[in-house]
């Protein structure tokens, strides 16, 4: 179940509730950066715009019987547009870490109407999809859903700037 404050947090990521403190947090540091599992995501932010962090599983959804979900979603409201990025930080199981983000983008699809919405999946060693069913049946899923993915090895660095004149 996703938390019940989870829409007035994206509304509102300045509030004080007291829940939020281990599910969300708020930088606008030059380069944005989560990691686990030898695998790391960094967003250059070179403008420093605020962005929300907020940790998906085990954080704003912590009902392990819900569904399977990412590790987090960086959350980026600009004047023009906003994106979110969820993110899965994954070691080897590349299928799941693809179910996890289609999950977590139904899950959260009416919170993000009118956002560009990116999956990203840092593995630590990426296997060849491009014969494996499953894989390519779950990307298929995730175009239909409108969902731009890339999934990289070990580290993926991307900049705010190139994402957001997209």
């Amino acid at each position: 179940m996703v938390c019940e404050v989870f829409e007035q947090c994206r509304k509102n990521p300045q509030n004080q509730y007291q829940n939020c403190k281990n599910c969300r947090q708020i930088n606008s540091n030059s380069v944005v950066v989560c990691s686990e599992k030898k695998s790391r995501y960094a967003l250059q932010n070179p403008n420093h715009v605020s962005i929300t962090i907020f940790h998906v599983d085990g954080g704003v959804v912590r009902d392990e019987e819900c569904c399977r979900k990412c590790d987090y979603i960086y959350d980026i409201s600009m004047p023009l547009k906003s994106i979110a990025i969820f993110i899965e930080l994954k070691g080897k199981h590349l299928v799941d870490a693809l179910e996890q983000i289609e999950n977590s983008v139904k899950l959260f699809m009416p919170t993000f109407k009118k956002t560009i919405i990116l999956g990203r999946i840092i593995c630590s060693s990426v296997p060849n999809i491009v014969n494996d069913p499953k894989s390519v049946q779950l990307g298929k899923k995730l175009k239909a859903l409108k969902v731009d993915m890339k999934i990289g090895e070990k580290n993926m660095e991307e900049s705010l700037v190139s994402l957001s004149s997209n």
